[in-house]
């Protein structure tokens, strides 16, 4: 544990987090923390980040508090560690057992090297993160079989990874393609054992599940739902429906909206969005003006946060409204709207992203205009829609008038 790299980094840290737009209370919760372990630094004989927190636990803090802090720590000591700025979404907590320090190096240098590779070619840092993920969690688990370098790995070790002994399939495609990147990071270090190990991995196919989609009646029944004054619904769950049927925004990106991200004089919305990185410009309909500003004026807290949506779910005013909250809201309105109730039926705010999608190749907009609404980097993210193109794919269908068939083959 090094005090003076906290002294001189922690501003570079704060000023990550305000860049990346996180909350001003979950920033100021981090000062608090780094102020405490700066200035008792010397009235505490502390060799981690984990004894800080046995000195918050003797403290008889609420649980809460103390899972806070949990977490706090768990993000400074990544950051002293391994250099690895904060990422929406991930929280270190100091309580988790930390697979990656209990690596051996055989282990870690792959994964060091991958993580430099993508950093120097400027990937973003949360798609880093979720393949180191999968590399500490491989290597963690053969050191568990008792495999201590790369060469001791052998083919059954890493087959037993992706599947159990009674044969389920606990891996796939995903997680094969990116232990296989984390291997050929390797090669710079030792190629041919790396090599060996990379013809281990098993060759799964790339697997494309249906995709459930809203339909014209169901949306009809959101709608209707929206509208009605009655439905129960506060003015901030109706607006972050509204947002996302009609601007079809990740559900990352509605809750990170800003005030100032709603320019009321030409009508657009500007919107960073997290996944890509890329900046869009959304027009704002007056339908979804005029709930915005409804929530705005008669149900927003009167406080100093520059989120649009807050979250009225925790005790602290103007706490961060969160993608998971997001997914609850739509939970919400579908249940009022009556659809999708049944077991196994989708639910989630990407459906709306989808419909957006879905309903302007209906109407003939060009892919590469649909590409840039929707903020895809690669214009192959529109494939995934194109399935449910109906309009379109009917058109492509061939007569049967040439190929007779008798009548009953067409009763149901």
């Amino acid at each position: 544990m090094s005090f003076d790299f906290l002294r001189c980094h922690y501003p570079e840290l704060l000023q990550h987090m305000r860049a990346q737009c996180y909350s001003e209370y979950f920033i100021h919760d981090f000062e608090i923390v780094i102020k405490f372990v700066l200035s008792h630094a010397g009235l505490f004989e502390w060799d981690s980040y984990e004894d800080v927190y046995e000195t918050y636990k003797a403290e008889e803090l609420s649980s809460k508090t103390l899972t806070k802090y949990a977490g706090i720590l768990g993000t400074l000591k990544q950051f002293e560690v391994n250099h690895a700025l904060p990422v929406h979404g991930h929280r270190d907590s100091i309580l988790k057992e930390n697979k990656y320090s209990s690596l051996v190096d055989d282990f870690r240098i792959p994964i060091d090297l991958f993580m430099q590779e993508q950093r120097k070619i400027g990937n973003k840092e949360s798609t880093i993160s979720s393949v180191r993920k999968i590399g500490v969690s491989f290597f963690f688990s053969m050191q568990q079989r008792g495999c201590l370098t790369i060469s001791s790995i052998k083919e059954n070790d890493v087959l037993s990874y992706f599947k159990a002994e009674n044969g389920t399939t606990r891996c796939g495609f995903a997680t094969s393609n990116f232990l296989g990147r984390i291997i050929r990071a390797g090669f710079q270090w030792r190629q041919e054992e790396c090599k060996t190990l990379l013809n281990y991995l098993p060759q799964i196919p790339k697997s494309k599940k249906n995709i459930q989609y809203l339909k014209n009646d169901e949306i009809a029944k959101i709608r209707g739902v929206l509208d009605d004054p009655d439905s129960g619904l506060s003015l901030r769950d109706r607006a972050v429906c509204t947002t996302l049927l009609f601007t079809g925004l990740r559900r990352g990106d509605v809750a990170e909206l800003k005030l100032d991200d709603i320019d009321w004089e030409n009508d657009t919305i500007t919107v960073f969005q997290e996944k890509t990185g890329n900046t869009v410009f959304i027009p704002l309909l007056p339908i979804l003006g005029n709930v915005i500003f409804d929530y705005i004026q008669h149900e927003r807290p009167n406080i100093e946060d520059p989120h649009l949506f807050l979250s009225t779910r925790y005790s602290t005013p103007g706490s961060l409204m969160t993608g998971t909250a997001v997914g609850g809201i739509v939970r919400k309105v579908f249940g009022k709207a009556g659809i999708r109730q049944a077991q196994g039926d989708r639910k989630n705010p990407h459906l709306f992203r989808h419909h957006m999608a879905v309903t302007m190749l209906e109407d003939g907009i060009p892919q590469p205009v649909i590409t840039k609404a929707l903020g895809h980097v690669s214009p192959a993210s529109i494939e995934s829609y194109l399935s449910a193109d109906f309009v379109h794919l009917k058109s492509c269908a061939l007569s049967i008038e040439a190929y007779p068939a008798p009548e009953e083959v067409f009763e149901l």
